[in-house]
């Protein structure tokens, strides 16, 4: 045998135990999610029965707190069937997607009537008057002025009260930490004093860009509005939008809670624009408490 022959059988061999890439066994991707079997979906079908049921009786009972565990059981069941399958088949998402605007709609209308029953909803119902006089014009919430903005396209929007009958019990600038008293910080936003459970409210029309939890702030909710503007809503204990919704001023968003870093039930509101804090008392007509 030359040695052409042997170096030539050699490679063959390497080849051979090496392999091309091609030969090799593909691996094994991610196992795909299973999805819901008929059983589960009979189930989901029969809760979103169930919820519109309790809806349509809800609103005639003004029961909030039975929309609201409403909201929670839709939260938490929609969450566990998007860990165990991926996702929601496209006809039960619709489905999640419709019961959800639907107790939405019908919250927002029992808290705008003021008809409520059970768990004590209301804000602290404390009297105010416009602090800028010379900047405010009709149109806020409960019949209190506030400022309007003018968008860059040239349409107007209005910033509304986040709280219904609230008041500013920490303003905006530099302050105290609440918790650590040593040391001073800037407060990018107001405290309005709150109770928990309290119907928060967006306060201009926008999009949501995020719903929920983010470290200090606890449960938060941000919105997108025109002219550079987004406003920031923190410390919730329930939400009732997603992020993509489009909502309009006055549209309920959440419950006002004590989540995250914070020493007692209210609502932080913070305004930006172009990324930078305002002062809301400079864009509404808000009366700042002692």
């Amino acid at each position: 045998m030359t040695r052409t022959s042997v170096f030539a059988l050699t490679l063959g061999l390497c080849c051979a135990a090496i392999g091309p890439e091609s030969s090799r066994a593909p691996e094994a991707g991610p196992a795909l999610a299973p999805r819901p079997s008929p059983a589960e979906v009979r189930v989901w079908n029969g809760f979103f029965d169930s919820g519109e049921r309790l809806i349509d009786a809800a609103r005639v009972r003004a029961d909030t707190v039975a929309l609201i565990d409403l909201s929670r059981r839709l939260a938490e069941n929609r969450a566990d069937a998007e860990r165990r399958h991926g996702s929601l088949p496209p006809a039960l998402a619709r489905r999640a997607t419709d019961l959800r605007a639907a107790i939405r709609a019908t919250l927002e209308a029992l808290f705008e009537s003021g008809q409520t029953t059970g768990k004590k909803t209301a804000s602290l119902a404390i009297p105010q008057r416009p602090v800028h006089e010379n900047r405010a014009l009709p149109g806020g919430f409960d019949g209190v002025p506030s400022a309007r903005i003018r968008e860059d396209a040239g349409g107007l929007f209005t910033f509304r009260w986040p709280l219904h009958n609230a008041v500013v019990g920490v303003p905006f600038g530099y302050r105290r930490d609440p918790i650590d008293r040593d040391r001073l910080g800037f407060h990018d936003g107001v405290d309005m004093l709150a109770n928990i459970g309290d119907p928060v409210f967006a306060a201009a029309p926008g999009d949501i860009v995020s719903a929920g939890r983010r470290g200090g702030g606890g449960i938060v909710v941000t919105i997108r509005h025109g002219a550079g503007y987004r406003t920031h809503y923190l410390h919730l204990s329930r939400v009732f939008v997603e992020p993509g919704d489009r909502v309009s001023g006055g549209s309920l968003i959440a419950l006002a809670g004590n989540t995250g870093r914070s020493t007692g039930p209210h609502l932080h509101f913070t305004v930006q624009r172009h990324g930078k804090p305002v002062d809301p008392v400079t864009i509404i007509g808000l009366r700042v408490g002692r």
